[in-house]
């Protein structure tokens, strides 16, 4: 199989698309020309099945296309649509697993579900954890076998990464990314410790 990306994170990109091609930041045309006829029709009709795999260089183009066009070629314009495509996929309740009770940390068990749910979404690459410190408040994700990994979905989900765990403890994040080599990347998430 290709590197492919689960319908459910395309639909949202595609989605995020629409409403600026609706909001005239994005010209139809170009839409239609970027995607191809297929690709365009497809996600016209709303055909995108959330558990169906798509190809991620597709995923890239929609990605890079709302970059450079709505986001002025700035990446955190992907890391902005990623927190809000974190946000559209916890109202739909598809990743209920993510949900914390108050007061919760993030905890090497969140973390796991995390790199769980990167395995659902991804056909490609490995996520691991590679440390954790819950007291001081943060953590380390490293991607192996990430060479096909786009930077547009490095930047997307710093914004989607840094969105969940938020949630996840109830208190503002900053994350940190880097392509360490071309085959490894590595996300730090940090949050603000309790008063």
């Amino acid at each position: 199989m290709e590197p492919s990306v689960k319908g459910s994170i395309l639909a949202v990109a595609l989605a995020q698309l629409f409403e600026l091609v609706e909001r005239g930041k994005v010209d139809l045309r170009e839409v239609e020309d970027t995607l191809g006829r297929e690709w365009y029709e497809a996600a016209r009709a709303g055909r995108i099945a959330p558990s169906a795999w798509y190809p991620v260089d597709f995923y890239d183009r929609v990605l890079v296309l709302m970059m450079s066009r709505a986001g002025d070629g700035r990446s955190e314009y992907l890391v902005e649509l990623g927190r809000q495509a974190a946000g559209a996929l916890a109202s739909q309740g598809i990743y209920k697993q993510l949900d914390r009770q108050a007061g919760d940390e993030a905890d090497e068990r969140f973390v796991r579900q995390l790199l769980t749910l990167a395995k659902a979404l991804y056909s490609f690459t490995r996520w691991e954890l590679e440390a954790l410190d819950a007291d001081e408040g943060w953590f380390v994700i490293r991607i192996s076998e990430a060479e096909r990994y786009p930077e547009s979905l490095r930047w997307r989900n710093c914004g989607f990464l840094e969105a969940m765990t938020a949630h996840a403890v109830g208190r503002p994040c900053t994350l940190t990314s880097e392509r360490a080599t071309p085959d490894c990347i590595r996300f730090r998430i940090q949050w603000r410790s309790r008063p």
